[in-house]
Parts: C-alpha cells; sequence; structure tokens
C-alpha cells in the first residue's frame, strides 16, 4: 500500500499506463514439428503419451505415461489442420481481444527462462520454436504453442502457462488439443474447448490464484487482515468447499444470485487431479466455460463470473459488456448459493423420480431426469433412499439436474419431426413449456408434458415483462405476468405459463458492483498498471 503515493503520478506522466486489447497469438508451428514420438501421422504407428520409456501400455486404467497405438481418428490431415489454423484459433483470439485488455509488454523475452521447454503437464512439454528464443517477441502480449498429440480417457485439451512475468502475469503457454476430438463441422465446440484452455493459461487456475494481486498491488494474501484467495469452509450439510474469493467475484455472485450474504464462488471439489480446485463448481454454474465438463446445450457461456476473476488476478480489465449471459442460477437466491440442490425450488433444476420429463433450466430444451446408479457417493450428495442413487455428474455433487433430451432443443427445427402430437412448434424463438394442449381430433390425456412453442417477450425491469405464448399456428396469447394456465382456441387443454419475469428478465453483463466493505475498485489496479508500465520499459531496454 506504501506504493501508491508515488506510483500514482509515475502512471499519470508515463504514456505505457494506457491499456489495450490483450494480443494472443496462436503459434502452430509444431503441427508439423512435433516430436516424431508425441503425434500420430500414420494409422497403427506408435505414440506415447508422457513419459513412455518404461514401454507400459496405454489402457482404461493407464492413461499418461503410456506408449499407445494411432487410430484413424488421431491423424491430422489438412481439413483439421485449416480449421483449426484458419477458423477456431482465431475465432478464440478475437474473443480474448474483445473481452480482456492489459498493459502490453515491450517484449516477450524466452531466452530468460532458461530453456526451450513450455508447459509441465502429462501432454507436454512443447518445444519453444529457435526463433522465439533468438528474438524476443514484440507483437503480441501472450503466445501461446498449441500441438496436436492424442489424449486418452475422453480428455479433449489441456493448457498451461509456461512463463510470467514479474507481476506473475503469464506470457506463454502450451496448449494441446486431442485430434480426435477435432470435427471441422463443429465450429463452436472446438472454440469453446480451445477458449476453455486458454483461460486456464491466461490466469483461470488454481495454481495461479494464490498470485493474484489486489487492487494496491499486493497479495491477496498479504493483506491485513489477510484475505485467502482460496478460502475452504464446512457447509452445514457436512462437505468441504474451497471459494475463490476475491471482490469482484463477489460482487458476481451476490448480484447474479440475488443473495446478499454470497462471499466468493465455490471451486469445483470433484473430478480429481486437473479439474479439482481449477474450475467453478457445477453445481453452480453448469454450462459456464469454466466449469469442468463441456455441455453442448446450452452451450458454454464465457460469463461474468470468469471475467471477474480475470480482473481480480490483477492482470487484466474486462469489457463485461463482451460476457454472454448466464441464465443459469440466475436470481435463485442464498438457497441456491450455499444449500443443497434438494432445496432448490426453481424451475428446471432439481428433479426426482417422481417428476422424470420437464424443461431445463433456461427452458431451450425438453429434457428428463437422469438418475443413475453411482459405486459410492458421499452422504452430503445423497438425495434419495438408496445412497448409491444420484444424478449423472460427480462433478455437480451428484445432483439430480433436468438434462435435455437428444431431440429436444426447441431451437433445432429438425426436431419437428419427432414433437409429440401437442402443437408444438420448433424455431429460434421456441422455448419449452409445461402443456396439456393436444389437436382437438386427439384424445385428451391431461398430462403435464414439456413441449416447445414459440414465445416471445416484451416490457423491462421497470414497465414489467410480458411473456406471450403460440401453440400450433395460433395467434399469441399473453401469460398472466405471475404465470398461470392458459387455453387456446381450436385446442383442447392448456400451457402452464411461468411468471413472464422469470423467462424474459435477461441476466447481468455490466461491471459488477464493489461488496459492502471492499475498496473502491472501479477499473483495473492503478498500481498494478504502474508496475507493468515499469517492467514494461525496463523489458525494453533490456530486450
Amino acid at each position: 500500500m506504501l506504493l501508491l503515493l508515488p506510483l500514482l503520478p509515475l502512471m499519470e506522466m508515463m504514456p505505457f499506463s494506457r491499456l489495450e486489447v490483450l494480443i494472443v497469438l496462436f503459434d502452430t508451428s509444431l503441427f508439423d514439428n512435433d516430436l516424431a514420438t508425441r503425434v500420430c501421422n500414420a494409422d497403427g504407428a506408435a505414440f506415447a503419451i508422457g513419459d513412455g520409456s518404461g514401454g507400459e501400455a496405454c489402457s482404461a486404467t493407464k492413461l499418461v505415461n503410456c506408449n499407445g497405438v494411432c487410430s484413424a481418428a488421431m491423424l491430422w490431415p489438412a481439413a483439421k489442420a485449416s480449421f483449426m489454423t484458419d477458423q477456431v484459433l482465431p475465432a478464440v483470439a478475437d474473443r480474448l481481444s474483445a473481452a480482456l485488455s492489459v498493459i502490453s509488454p515491450a517484449a516477450i523475452v524466452f531466452a530468460a527462462q532458461g530453456g526451450t521447454d513450455c508447459g509441465a503437464s502429462d501432454y507436454g512439454p512443447a518445444t519453444i520454436p529457435q526463433s522465439y528464443i533468438d528474438t524476443p517477441t514484440t507483437s503480441a502480449d501472450v503466445v501461446i504453442f498449441v500441438t496436436r498429440r492424442p489424449m486418452l480417457g475422453g480428455a479433449q485439451a489441456v493448457g498451461v502457462e509456461c512463463l510470467q512475468n514479474q507481476l506473475g502475469r503469464p506470457l506463454a503457454g502450451h496448449l494441446n488439443v486431442a485430434p480426435q476430438y477435432i470435427d471441422p463441422n463443429d465450429l463452436q465446440g472446438a472454440v469453446d474447448v480451445v477458449l476453455h484452455e486458454a483461460l486456464h493459461i491466461l490466469g483461470f487456475s488454481f495454481s495461479k490464484f494464490s498470485a493474484y494481486l489486489n487492487e494496491f498491488g499486493e497479495l491477496y494474501a498479504d493483506e491485513s487482515p489477510a484475505r485467502p484467495v482460496v478460502a475452504s469452509t464446512t457447509t452445514s450439510f457436512g462437505n468441504t468447499i474451497r471459494r475463490l474469493n476475491t471482490p469482484r467475484v463477489t460482487a458476481v455472485a451476490r448480484q447474479h444470485y440475488d443473495c446478499a450474504r454470497a462471499v466468493g464462488l465455490e471451486l469445483e471439489d470433484g473430478g480429481g487431479v486437473g479439474i479439482f480446485k481449477s474450475h467453478w463448481e457445477k453445481r453452480l454454474l453448469m454450462n459456464e466455460i469454466m466449469t469442468g465438463r463441456y455441455e453442448s446445450l446450452p452451450p458454454p457461456a464465457l460469463s461474468v463470473f470468469t471475467l471477474a476473476a480475470l480482473e481480480d488476478s490483477g492482470w487484466y480489465v474486462a469489457d463485461y459488456s463482451t460476457a454472454t449471459p448466464l441464465r443459469y442460477g440466475f436470481r435463485q437466491g442464498c438457497e441456491f448459493f450455499d444449500g443443497q440442490c434438494s432445496t432448490w425450488t426453481g424451475d428446471g433444476y432439481y428433479c426426482n423420480t417422481s417428476t422424470p420429463v420437464g424443461c431445463n433450466f433456461d427452458r431451450s430444451a425438453k429434457s428428463e431426469c437422469i438418475v443413475t446408479e453411482w459405486a459410492i457417493i458421499p452422504s452430503a450428495f445423497q438425495y434419495f433412499n438408496n445412497p448409491t442413487t444420484g444424478g449423472y455428474s460427480e462433478l455437480a455433487d451428484f445432483c439430480p439436474i433436468y438434462t435435455p433430451t437428444s431431440d429436444g432443443a426447441c431451437a433445432e427445427l429438425a426436431n419437428a419431426a419427432v414433437a409429440s402430437p401437442g402443437a408444438e412448434q420448433f424455431g429460434a424463438s421456441s422455448k419449452c413449456f409445461l402443456s396439456t394442449v393436444r389437436n382437438m381430433s386427439l384424445s385428451y390425456t391431461g398430462n403435464l408434458e414439456p413441449r416447445c412453442y414459440l414465445s416471445t417477450c416484451a416490457g423491462d425491469e421497470t414497465s414489467g415483462y410480458t411473456l406471450s405464448i403460440s401453440v400450433g399456428g395460433s395467434a399469441p396469447i399473453t401469460c398472466p405476468a405471475r404465470g398461470g394456465m392458459i387455453e387456446f382456441p381450436g385446442f383442447q387443454g392448456a400451457v402452464q405459463c411461468p411468471p413472464a419475469a422469470e423467462v424474459c428478465r435477461t441476466p447481468f453483463v455490466n461491471r459488477p458492483p464493489v461488496p459492502t466493505g471492499s475498496a473502491a475498485i472501479t477499473g483495473p489496479s492503478l498500481v498494478v498498471i504502474a508496475l507493468a508500465g515499469i517492467l514494461a520499459v525496463l523489458g525494453a531496454a533490456l530486450a
């Protein structure tokens, strides 16, 4: 804190204090120049994962430090190479530039790290090309070396940092993509996977949380009183959780969940090495891009939570308007934030065998309650009489949560071919609602079932929201503001309207307000900016 007075005048006088959009350079030269033992160039050839010198064969129980046999899916044809180089990586770089700003270094000096290895994951390291060792990099803020080594056990990609500046900000990293999971017909899926790993490299990782800097350029742990960046606590139902405990993350959590007592946000407590503590807790954020399991529906969202965490590192300034609105958990209250999922009351979340079908949380799809048997479920996560019965995801603490069916997406026109006889309509404006509606020519059952109907929203927070629904090409009918059943001329049955605000209100994508009692943070750490600028000048002098 003593640094604040001398550094503020420096920051005001020096041009290097200006923020610039983050420039990420993805280097793909290792696609063609990687170690031959690490990649697959021929079906049936051998490859090694990690240290395969012991000769042990890869298997279902041996996924790293082993030797495998290449399959056709592990090869790297020109179509995959150009897909990554021309489409996926530029899209990720653009997304990061739009979301984050940084004080640019004068140069990234790879020679200073004293070696040519980058990254220490089970699938690394990557070999830094000699050109980077010989000549400092001045065209980017971060350099990420991309490789195409096969991965086993369902792992699609991995990203690790290998070089940082004096303030701890990552300057370089290694990102490996598994060729067998690259589908040139699925651009969004590939972008989401690479973006997830790039965010790890930029600092969203348990190994980096302890290096985060507060608004005075101090480590959070050095504050008085000390503030652990990752704070452990025991819940009322008996399990130990860890929360990322930084000011903007707290502000976002309070605003998003509408919970004034929220402090920080839980990190993942399941999944093993590589997932544990380095991702958001899936039970609370489900399809946020930094949870530990990929969900295609709804697609992963780079939300205000992850942007807040990166800004709380002290290394970046986030443009929150670029965040993807996250509906999961929105305004579900403190019981959702820190209670067991069996106490949740919001539509589309917790389910059980007595309600086997419904709509998912954002009403984007007809869904089912997936319940499965596990060998062991911790007592804190047992929600059924049978202690080994639980939801489909360990990462979501075994919570049974409505999950979209394979043909349930309401926006997909192709799903009309398998629609129920309930006057459904599919398209970009369709959402899922519970309904008993049937055509007049059919027998009436009266059973509430999830169905897709066209819907429109109007209004705002001040004037109030209105929700209108149309079935089977009918004229739209406006729902009661607080929800209720509506009927349609020419059809049997009715549609169950939720409260209009639940469907129509848009989750926050604004700069988070500062929690009561926290320092007045309105932007980047001034001290960190000044320090970064000084270091940039020193770096230029030494390069």
